[in-house]
């Protein structure tokens, strides 16, 4: 019984396949080149192109006998689609959110991308500041001079008294601690400056 039952279903699931492949496919036609192309002066219009080649291949493989229909718009070609003039749309045709509600859609095969070229620009100096202050560079460069400027008042406070190439006034000698500070942080020696206080 269980054997019967298997060979009926198999039988059942079959039929309405062998009634599809019993008669030609009809092929709907839409696109551009290279998806699409229609050599008109050729008789009988013949079609060729990436999607056309595709297709043909499909159905060499498969042993489906088929003809093609060009149709005038995608969606004149999803209406036959979806009445059953048509069992198949073949084409550039891009799958949408609302197209994939109506139809069923293989797998793409090609994707595109757009992007814009443009001429370089010239050489800015505007252009060149503008990259430069961008980002976290110009909150670095504060920072380090805030911390320069800090490290240089200690050192001026600290040597005014005792150090006679200390300037005694505030702008100058901060800026000569300042000095110190960054000669000493980069290089090995002191340069021209060097602390006096214990």
């Amino acid at each position: 019984m269980s054997t019967a039952f298997r060979l009926l279903l198999c039988v059942l699931i079959s039929a309405p396949m062998s009634g599809l492949l019993a008669r030609d496919l009809q092929i709907g036609v839409y696109g551009s080149p290279p998806f699409v192309i229609t050599d008109d002066a050729a008789p009988n219009s013949r079609l060729r192109g990436v999607s056309i080649e595709l297709w043909q291949e499909i159905a060499r493989r498969r042993q489906f006998q088929y003809q093609f229909h060009p149709v005038a718009s995608i969606p004149e070609g999803m209406e036959q689609l979806r009445a059953g003039q048509l069992d198949v749309l073949v084409g550039s045709l891009s799958v949408t959110r609302e197209r994939t509600t109506r139809v069923d859609f293989t797998h793409p095969y090609y994707s595109a991308f757009q992007g814009i070229l443009s001429r370089q620009a010239g050489f800015s100096l505007l252009r060149l500041a503008r990259k430069f202050l961008s980002g976290g560079l110009p909150i670095a460069l504060g920072v380090l001079l805030l911390l320069l400027f800090l490290v240089g008042a200690v050192i001026w406070k600290l040597e005014r008294d005792i150090n006679p190439h200390m300037p005694g006034t505030f702008g100058r000698g901060v800026g000569t601690g300042m000095w110190f500070a960054m000669v000493t942080f980069v290089t090995v020696g002191y340069g021209d400056v060097t602390p006096r206080s214990p």
